[in-house]
């Protein structure tokens, strides 16, 4: 009797098969992880370059607004082509100046003003002024913060007693000028017989600087 070869079957070894096993799942762990740090990548960029970016909200904008500066006291303005003189509108700080006339020699402030209406020094030059207030708040404009010039090089200051008297009821340069309001006043300053002014230097009480005017 012929005797038949015993069948044959494929048997890969237990510790074979576990390592193909551990292989395979190495690899499929690898592509999950670098599929994983792709996406990372594609979100820290900012995803793909046809996205928009992002524009500044209203408050950045309101927040990155230049903020206005302070008013300037020393910054003199003329209304007008001539510089601070007889006649033009100035603006300085919060305060707008006219100076509407100047007069000197004048023996006496009122007749009947006694002692303060008389000059000391010789006689009262006195310059006509219109004031203007152009900010929201009252200010101070006083004529003894208020400085003459005269044409020989003296320097003199407003009399308040004798401008008080000048001004007789109207009591203008004695009380503060209201929120826009507008004031014309004389100012007197005692100076020697035969002056004649040169400039007046006008300032408010609350400006730290003074604009000059030129009355000749």
């Amino acid at each position: 009797m012929e005797k038949l070869d015993p069948p044959t079957f494929d048997w890969t070894p237990p510790k074979e098969r576990r390592s193909n096993l551990i292989a395979l799942a190495l690899g499929i762990s690898g592509v999950l992880l670098f599929g994983m740090c792709g996406v990372g990548l594609w979100i820290v960029d900012g995803g793909p370059s046809t996205d928009p970016r992002p524009t500044p909200t209203k408050s950045t904008l309101l927040a990155a607004a230049p903020t206005q500066p302070p008013p300037d006291d020393h910054l003199v303005e003329t209304l007008g082509n001539a510089g601070p003189q007889l006649g033009t509108r100035i603006r300085h700080g919060a305060l707008e100046y006219r100076v509407v006339d100047q007069r000197c020699g004048v023996p006496e402030v009122r007749t009947n003003a006694g002692p303060a209406g008389q000059p000391t020094r010789g006689h009262f030059c006195v310059v006509t002024l219109d004031v203007r207030n152009l900010s929201r708040s009252a200010l101070v404009f006083t004529a003894a913060d208020q400085i003459a010039y005269t044409t020989a090089g003296g320097r003199y200051l407003g009399s308040a007693e004798a401008s008080r008297h000048a001004n007789g009821a109207e009591r203008t340069f004695l009380t503060p000028i209201g929120p826009g309001a507008r004031v014309t006043g004389v100012i007197a300053f005692d100076t020697p017989k035969g002056s004649r002014l040169d400039s007046v230097r006008l300032r408010s009480a609350a400006a730290a600087g003074s604009v000059a005017v030129s009355l000749t």
